[in-house]
């Protein structure tokens, strides 16, 4: 029994336990219900406007000298309010799900039972005695692909999933063009200044027939999904009409053009601990429970499946975008921190094992989003800091990297470390594949002329203020933590690795007569290289 898979007896109780297959832009959550089913259909690109799509960073460069005078002083609370520009809290665009397929069918029994997600594959098997479902999220096509196997049975879409908000409107349509049946969904965002809204669109195959707003089917059918999200309008239905006709109308077709392009990535690692075939084959629930029975011995056969499972999930992420918080999955539109891209950790940490798991592609996908924002990051160089060079903010959507996600108690506009941190990922390709930097390289010596530039001599020493120690920090005049600080021992770290990171991958030495930042120890400043 491979351990490149899990599987279930049962279907999930809720959308945090569905199987999940993503083609780093489309990706499709499986409850695996027998007889009323809700598949989710996400898109990386969902989010939702609330005004911050043109948000830019505060304009603080001509008050950062007295900023920097309150933060030696002691006054840091005092700092950090002013660091925010004078703004509320305002937060990226939450990411969102899309629409839910719906498969219904009278019920019956299911004794026999299984789900299954093949890792090697990105497919997602659902099966029960006179009934089977297979789908996947495809790398070739851009499309989602789901295959029918079970008798009668009604297709249809819906908006109603938990938490959707009420001036987010939908629409259901059954058709049938050109001697295609076709079902679309439409949602109608609120004037936010925002993207428009999305259509997802749904091509059905075999022997189906329009019912109102759904399709009956008879039989085996074949359902390719797209999804789109225009600016403004108008819809562009016409164009994923021509596109879904287009393709193959065949399964294993389409999936054979899918898999070399998963497969590949995917096997190029894998880790074996001489689990015995019988764990293996224990279903996920039954791995966890036997975890949580025994929780202080880590269980090889529960290792074995979370090293591939996350494999798989990273890649599945990746794409047109890195992994969001939630990957590329959700159920409900309450997503924690906004389901966005938290750079000031998390992003990281995600990406962590993309270069030494052999996964460019993932590497790829952030390169994308960085490259899409770095005039932003020079812009808000030089709003808050009337600086060169890049200045990153702690969280995006996606959409654009202005910073502007600012309060008292997060005052990001002195996180400074945020470029350094989130370009390391790209060194390290460089550093574990030995190809080029190119455009990267350019953007490393940007970081250190920001460091440059942002540095200031306090009694006699290169200091860095402010500074953010960030769900922490000294004590302040009122005797209270402030995060806003001098010399943050992140910030630190990252100029100092900034500056010299530079110099050796342009081989320049502009930034000789840099003094650099030293850090504190025991209460002390010591010079540690």
């Amino acid at each position: 029994m491979t351990a490149h898979r899990i599987h279930d007896i049962a279907p999930a109780g809720d959308w945090t336990d569905a199987f999940l297959t993503g083609n780093g832009e489309l990706g499709l959550m499986v409850p695996g219900r027998p007889h009323a089913e809700r598949i989710v259909v996400n898109h990386h690109r969902l989010v939702l406007p609330n005004g911050t799509r043109h948000a830019r960073a505060p304009e603080l460069a001509g008050r950062m000298p007295h900023i920097r005078a309150l933060v030696l002083a002691g006054r840091r609370a005092e700092a950090a309010r002013l660091l925010t520009g004078g703004r509320e809290l305002e937060w990226t665009q939450s990411f969102h799900p899309g629409f839910a397929l719906t498969v219904d069918a009278p019920p019956g029994p299911v004794r026999g039972y299984g789900r299954d997600t093949d890792f090697t594959t990105g497919e997602v098997t659902v099966e029960w005695p006179g009934g089977r479902r297979r789908c996947f999220a495809s790398r070739a096509d851009g499309v989602a692909v789901l295959h029918l196997d079970q008798g009668d049975c009604v297709v249809g879409v819906t908006g109603e999933l938990p938490g959707r908000p009420a001036d987010v409107v939908y629409e259901q349509a059954a058709y049938r063009r050109d001697g295609l049946v076709f079902l679309r969904v439409r949602a109608r965002y609120p004037d936010a200044g925002g993207a428009y809204g999305f259509e997802g669109l749904t091509l059905l195959r075999g022997d189906v027939s329009v019912d109102g707003d759904r399709v009956r089917v008879r039989g085996p059918a074949l359902l390719t999904t797209l999804v789109d999200r225009p600016d403004a309008p108008p819809w562009r239905t016409r164009t994923s009409e021509r596109r879904l006709a287009a393709l193959a109308g065949n399964y294993e077709e389409l999936l054979a053009r899918h898999v070399p392009r998963h497969r590949g990535p995917y096997t190029r690692v894998g880790l074996d601990l001489g689990v015995p075939a019988a764990d293996r084959a224990l279903p996920v629930g039954e791995l966890l429970a036997r975890q949580a029975a025994a929780p202080d011995r880590l269980d090889p056969a529960l290792l074995e499946r979370l090293f591939h499972s996350g494999r798989y999930l990273l890649f599945s992420a990746s794409g047109v975008l890195p992994p969001r918080l939630t990957g590329l999955w959700l159920g409900s539109w309450d997503a924690a921190w906004a389901g966005d891209f938290t750079t000031d950790a998390n992003l990281n940490l995600q990406l962590a094992g993309a270069n030494v798991g052999a996964l460019p592609e993932v590497t790829a996908a952030h390169a994308r989003l960085v490259a899409a924002q770095v005039d932003h990051w020079r812009a808000n160089a030089r709003a808050v800091y009337g600086a060169r060079g890049l200045l990153a903010p702690s969280r995006t959507d996606g959409e654009h990297g202005h910073l502007f996600h600012v309060h008292p108690e997060w005052p990001f506009t002195a996180w400074l470390a945020g470029a350094d941190w989130l370009l390391h990922p790209l060194h390290e390709h460089h550093l574990v594949t030995g190809e080029p930097l190119g455009e990267v390289a350019g953007w490393l010596a940007e970081v250190a002329d920001f460091f440059a530039d942002v540095l200031t001599v306090v009694d006699g020493r290169p200091a860095l203020v402010p500074s953010y120690s960030p769900e922490t920090g000294p004590y302040d005049d009122t005797g209270r933590t402030a995060p806003v600080a001098v010399n943050a021992t992140m910030d630190v770290a990252a100029a100092r690795h900034a500056l010299r990171l530079a110099a050796e991958v342009t081989g320049g030495d502009r930034w000789a007569g840099v003094r650099e930042p030293d850090y504190l120890v025991d209460g002390r400043l010591n010079q540690i290289t």
